[in-house]
């Protein structure tokens, strides 16, 4: 073959694409890049939110902080934060409680055994990664030192709380005597004296206790098979709806961030 049949020849198809190349972004690429563009902002829309509220907060704080405001303004001011709080409040028990049974009563039997190991090497891994480093903090920083002088020369009534005992107090807010009382109300101390075991609660949900009951739920509903159908259905319905008011409370979270942070900055700092 001779050398000028080697040569290639350019095509017309390649003279187009460098031409295309070379001259500015057409109409088509423009609106590609603008809807990209608002692909990206629609994505993170909540993250934006969020810092913009931040922001607002955090600026409105400053400014305000020269401002003699009464009790009534602040209590104002922290109303909108102070709903935004008791909303989540709300929302923990229903999302907990029908997370987990509509979660466990769909798990098939078969895999039962290696979640339930799976979930207690985690726990106790985290268990003990945890307490040594309360150990370690302890040892390191401690504690109470710098008041320990107060106390010896003001003598008060003190109550020492055993391990013991605080460990029955878990297994007791295991198993609650009324699931009704473990929603706003839980097993805090119990003072052994003698042959007598005084038992305390305090305000809160008891939320071991909870979880250990929606667990075993989960479980039975798994094993009644068809019979559990209408339950499971039920609690997978409900977990929709506790999630979609979930997303609703945490997209109106920006206002009460802002309100918190006014309050933080201008009040309390």
């Amino acid at each position: 073959m001779s050398e000028v049949e080697l040569v290639e020849v350019a095509k017309p198809e390649d003279n187009e694409k460098n031409e295309r190349c070379s001259q500015p972004l057409g109409e088509d690429e423009l609106i590609r890049n603008e809807f990209n563009i608002w692909i990206f902002l629609k994505r993170n829309a909540f993250v934006i939110l969020t810092m913009a509220a931040v922001a607002v907060g955090i600026g409105l704080g400053f400014a305000l902080r020269h401002v003699n405001m009464s009790k009534r303004d602040i209590a104002y001011l922290t109303f909108p934060g102070e709903l935004l709080l008791r909303i989540l409040q709300m929302m923990v028990l229903p999302l907990v409680v029908s997370s987990l049974i509509a979660g466990i009563s769909n798990v098939d039997r078969k895999d039962f055994g290696k979640i339930g190991l799976r979930t207690l090497i985690y726990y106790l891994v985290t268990t003990v990664i945890a307490a040594f480093t309360g150990i370690f903090l302890a040892v390191l920083i401690q504690p109470g030192k710098s008041s320990r002088h107060m106390s010896e020369s003001s003598p008060t009534e003190t109550q020492t709380v055993h391990s013991v005992d605080a460990f029955l107090d878990l297994i007791r807010n295991m198993f609650p005597s009324n699931l009704v009382e473990a929603c706003f109300r839980k097993v805090s101390y119990s003072n052994s004296s003698g042959n007598t075991t005084n038992t305390g609660t305090s305000d809160g949900i008891n939320v071991v206790g909870l979880l250990v009951f929606s667990v075993a739920f989960g479980l039975i509903l798994s094993s009644m098979g068809s019979e559990g159908k209408p339950l499971r259905d039920l609690f997978n319905c409900m977990n929709k709806a506790i999630m979609l008011l979930v997303s609703i409370a945490i997209w109106s979270s920006p206002v009460g961030i802002i309100f918190l942070l006014v309050v933080m900055l201008a009040c309390t700092l």
